[in-house]
């Protein structure tokens, strides 16, 4: 019987359509669109990937586990944590705890801060809505008891005013007033305690 040669699992797996990595004697794992199968290099099927999240968006994975722990070679991958773990009931979901058994379920799904299960299903990734930038408005600043605006003034000095009326359009304080676009377009902020700043305006779905 002839003996296998040294890459054999990984060539029939190339052969099957697999994607190829080769790592050289002394170097790290790379692409291998063409290989030639030398018996001093290593050979091996890249590693399963979780597909990309757009920015801001994060996956639920209390255990830490790999692409392969959740199958994503087979269509599963987690639950995303912005927007899936929010409670609900949730059709074709699978859950574990850290034995990695998992279940169908129909249990409600996890918080963001669930640590002690896991959740994955075969379902698209939800769709990231576009936001855009609008200035703060009335609504806003009501409510709060002081409200500090910082920005330059015209001969291009940082000030940091005291707000003493939120009007309907505008912020007035003893020596100037603004109107909320304008705080957006000039870059300004505002606080509460003149320690932490925020901008003067907030993201809104298109």
């Amino acid at each position: 019987m002839r003996t296998p040669h040294k890459h054999a699992e990984v060539i029939k797996a190339w052969a099957d359509g697999g994607v190829i990595e080769r790592r050289c004697p002394g170097f790290d794992w790379e692409p291998c669109n063409a290989p030639i199968w030398e018996l001093d290099n290593e050979y091996r099927v890249k590693p399963a990937e979780f597909p990309p999240l757009p920015e801001g968006w994060t996956w639920h994975n209390p255990f830490d586990w790999t692409p392969e722990q959740f199958g994503v070679e087979d269509g599963w991958r987690p639950a995303v944590r912005e927007v899936e773990c929010t409670g609900g009931v949730k059709d074709g979901w699978q859950w574990t705890w850290d034995d990695g058994d998992w279940s169908e379920t129909a249990k409600w799904v996890i918080h963001k801060n669930e640590k002690t299960q896991a959740y994955r299903t075969k379902a698209p990734l939800p769709v990231k809505p576009k936001l855009k930038r609008v200035p703060l408005s009335k609504e806003d600043f009501d409510g709060m008891p002081v409200i500090w605006i910082k920005g330059k003034n015209f001969k291009g000095l940082l000030m940091e005013t005291l707000v003493t009326q939120v009007g309907e359009t505008h912020l007035y304080s003893q020596i100037s007033e603004c109107d909320y676009k304008s705080l957006m377009t000039r870059g300004e902020e505002y606080s509460t305690d003149r320690k932490e700043w925020h901008p003067c305006w907030k993201e809104v779905e298109e």
